[in-house]
């Protein structure tokens, strides 16, 4: 895909013009391997957005098995980082609370 058909993979489903969306169903015929990639960056996306720890759980489960099952291999690795680190990751959606900030700030006095 060029560099300006990008576009619709960068956002999400629902924030898609109506060109977007025809771009994007055309990938989805064209390169089925970087359409499975997109839905399994969306489904990461909607794990993040849980509110409810136990949901997250679940929908977290299920995405690591999905993206082990993707035949894309950086996903595949994704998964089991993200399968090592599940309970990091449900902390952060059971607190809403992140630790980008201090690193940011840290990594920023260091230079």
């Amino acid at each position: 895909m060029r560099a300006r058909g990008r576009s619709p993979l960068l956002k999400g489903l629902w924030k898609l013009s109506l060109f977007e969306s025809s771009r994007l169903a055309s990938l989805q015929r064209d390169n089925k391997r970087l359409y499975r990639a997109y839905l399994l960056k969306e489904a990461m996306l909607g794990v993040l957005d849980c509110t409810h720890e136990g949901l997250a759980r679940r929908k977290l489960d299920e995405w690591v098995r999905w993206a082990q099952r993707s035949k894309l291999a950086p996903f595949i690795r994704v998964a089991r980082t993200i399968r090592d680190h599940a309970d990091c990751i449900l902390a952060y959606v059971k607190s809403g609370l992140s630790n980008g900030r201090p690193k940011a700030l840290s990594n920023a006095t260091k230079t």
